[in-house]
């Protein structure tokens, strides 16, 4: 039985190049879960954040999100959204698991401040003037001052 000191060389190097991606691979953790509202349809859209740090990931069309090389700990789970209430769960993430984390959000009632929109309809126009205005409560004295020269 010859043994070929080439292929074993080479087996040899790929075990030691591949070792230390195993070995990290054992040092993170993924956080998965699934979103919906109080009706029990998916959240679309919506934010999912790991308090203080960088991770963080969208819900899709089906409410669910993945947040994946998360290095194991405790952490904040901040869940947000247009239209929803806040939400937020303390988990644990262990090196090697996944870490599940489902939700279900409240929409949020707050009315936003209404726009009253006039216009009429001219049929010509004998200036080139255009006037453009809102309608907003704020105080005189908080309007910015802008000085153009």
């Amino acid at each position: 039985m010859k043994i070929d000191l080439s292929r074993s060389l080479f087996l040899f190097s790929v075990l030691i190049l591949t070792f230390p991606f195993l070995s990290l691979a054992q040092q993170i953790g993924i956080v998965r879960g699934h979103i919906i509202s109080t009706d029990n349809e998916p959240a679309e859209y919506v934010s999912v954040a790991l308090q203080g740090r960088s991770y963080g990931d969208l819900t899709n069309t089906k409410g669910d999100f993945e947040i994946k090389n998360v290095k194991p700990g405790n952490y904040t789970i901040v869940i947000s959204g247009v239209g929803y209430v806040e939400a937020k769960r303390e988990i644990i993430v262990s090196a090697g698991m996944v870490t599940q984390a489902d939700f279900t959000l409240t929409e949020d009632h707050q009315e936003l401040q209404s726009v009253e929109i006039t216009g009429r309809k001219e049929r010509t126009y004998k200036t080139k003037a255009l006037f453009i205005g809102n309608k907003t409560q704020i105080d005189i004295m908080d309007l910015p001052i802008c000085i153009v020269r």
